[in-house]
């Protein structure tokens, strides 16, 4: 390996640059084709896909009133939540301690 690299350093620029050019394309097609194997191994099928049935085109309003419910469903989570834990703080024993 060592005479390899000693006998590249004393060739030609154009056999250098042909060699580099050629490892570089190499490299990358190995990089993609990893690339493309973990995306088929990942991802599934498109057959195998459960497709939604299409829905009627959906008004504007339709729309706002599903996200604003969302986001109030959301709040009252949070609010039930927040709730319980301050419940829980309150509720705890309180120690003091004082030493000299």
């Amino acid at each position: 390996m060592i005479n390899f690299i000693r006998k590249l350093q004393q060739s030609e620029e154009i056999v250098r640059r042909r060699l580099l050019y050629l490892g570089t394309a190499v490299s990358a097609f190995l990089i993609i084709s990893l690339w493309i194997g973990y995306l088929n191994l990942t991802v599934p099928p498109l057959q195998s896909a459960v497709l939604e049935p299409a829905r009627e085109s959906a008004s504007f309003w339709s729309v706002m009133g599903r996200g604003l419910e969302k986001i109030k469903q959301q709040i009252e989570e949070g609010l039930t939540q927040s709730f319980f834990y301050f419940d829980r703080q309150l509720k705890r024993p309180r120690v003091l301690e004082i030493s000299r």
